[in-house]
């Protein structure tokens, strides 16, 4: 009778002990039944499966039964690598190789590589140069926009970079070198000052001073309401300060104001055969003077005439119409003489040739010269005859319209001896 034993203890046949009528008992142990098979039943259940075949990487060690399977070295294509090292793989794979050493290092790539950028230093900020970054502080040319010196600033800016190095003024004035009552004056009254230096700018007027550095030499200072000091340019010689109205600063001028005589031009006579004088200037002056003294003719008996004349020469045309009146200490009362028509304009009658007596002398006044109208005259002389003295008034207008600018005297023969005769320009405001 058969004894039951375990699994264990039971032979394990081969597959070449096996026939196909053999019948394998097999245990159901979800049932807890036990069946049977036969071999021939089992080898069509496993008939799917004969053998196994595989190419590269893939081999087969063993192709039936207990199939073993190796591979080699599986490529890229197939899902490996193509690598038997991990360093080989991960560049295969087109990985890289981590090229820090500390923490804080910075992966970078070079021109051919990459590498590695170590930490900078406190502060500073990665920057790049167009090529390659680098780490360094930013430069204050590099800021742009606004910084909250409330939020975004702290601690104290040193001088060194602008600042005050303080947190107070008072401590900002003495870090600046600023102590006031020791290196500047204190406010209000400050009796105690006895220079000034390091002045930059000029002190304004409203700080007391003028508001300028430097002023013309020799002019003359004048009030420029809050602005400047200002001061006048120098004049010439014998020119007044003059006033130019509300707004206007003061210049120096000419004395024409008020009727002033201005001398234009004097001539002196000795021995010539006439006095001509030039620059009278219509343009400038209303009204000129012919001021002649000591007219002292070569000899007794010869009347003085007159002529005048343009920028092209003296008038000797018969353009003059004149009145010469005397009265004398003679006895022989007043006379007059008169001229129409004539080439000249009689002034003086018959003066003493004897400079003990002092000749002929008066004054013309000149009007009515514009250009456009005919030139008069009108004034008065006097005259030492040999025996007794005679004068009077004279005028006359000359005939034609012109704009007289000299004066020509002579006598009707002779030369003049001596004498002279100035010409003066009187504006009558």
């Amino acid at each position: 009778m058969a004894t039951n034993k375990k699994i264990t203890d039971l032979a394990e046949l081969s597959e070449s002990e096996l026939s196909d009528d053999d019948v394998l008992a097999i245990v159901d142990i979800s049932e807890g039944t036990t069946n049977k098979v036969r071999k021939s039943t089992l080898a069509s259940a496993l008939s799917g499966v004969s053998s196994i075949t595989a190419t590269s990487p893939i081999a087969v060690d063993r192709s039936t039964g207990a199939v073993i399977v190796s591979t080699g070295t599986i490529p890229i294509n197939k899902g490996g690598t193509g690598q038997t090292a991990a360093a080989a793989a991960l560049a295969a794979l087109g990985g890289v190789s981590d090229p820090t050493t500390t923490r804080g290092d910075v992966i970078t790539r070079g021109a051919s590589a990459l590498g590695r950028l170590a930490i900078g230093s406190s502060t500073t900020v990665l920057r790049s140069d167009g090529t390659d970054p680098s780490w360094g502080a930013v430069a204050a040319s590099e800021l742009s926009g606004n910084i909250n010196l409330t939020s975004q600033v702290t601690g104290t800016l040193p001088v060194a970079n602008g600042g005050t190095n303080a947190t107070s003024t008072s401590a900002a004035r003495t870090s600046l070198g600023l102590v006031i009552g020791t290196d500047v004056a204190a406010a209000g009254a400050n009796s105690d000052i006895t220079s000034i230096t390091g002045l930059t700018t000029d002190l304004t007027v409203a700080q007391g001073g003028t508001g300028a550095s430097t002023f013309a030499a020799k002019g003359v200072l004048f009030g420029n309401g809050a602005s400047a000091i200002g001061a006048t340019a120098v004049g010439t010689a014998t020119q007044v300060l003059t006033s130019n109205g509300s707004g206007s600063a003061p210049t120096f001028q000419d004395a024409a104001g008020g009727g002033a005589w201005t001398l234009i031009n004097t001539a002196v006579a000795s021995d010539s055969a006439d006095i001509t004088v030039t620059g009278i200037d219509s343009s400038t002056y209303d009204t000129h003077a012919f001021i002649f003294t000591s007219i002292l003719p070569a000899s007794s008996g010869q009347n003085l005439y007159m002529r005048l004349g343009t920028s092209g020469g003296i008038i000797t045309a018969s353009n003059y119409q004149w009145h010469c009146s005397e009265i004398s200490t003679g006895g022989t009362g007043y006379s007059g003489q008169k001229g129409e028509n004539v080439n000249v304009a009689k002034i003086a009658i018959e003066p003493s040739n004897s400079s003990s007596r002092g000749g002929a002398g008066g004054t013309i006044y000149l009007t009515n010269n514009n250009g456009t109208n005919h030139p008069t005259w009108t004034g008065v002389h006097a005259a030492s005859k040999v025996t007794y003295m005679s004068g009077g008034p004279v005028m006359g207008v000359l005939n034609s319209a012109s704009n007289i600018d000299r004066v020509q005297l002579f006598f009707s023969s002779g030369n003049i001896t001596s004498g002279r005769l100035s010409v003066y320009g009187i504006a009558h405001s």
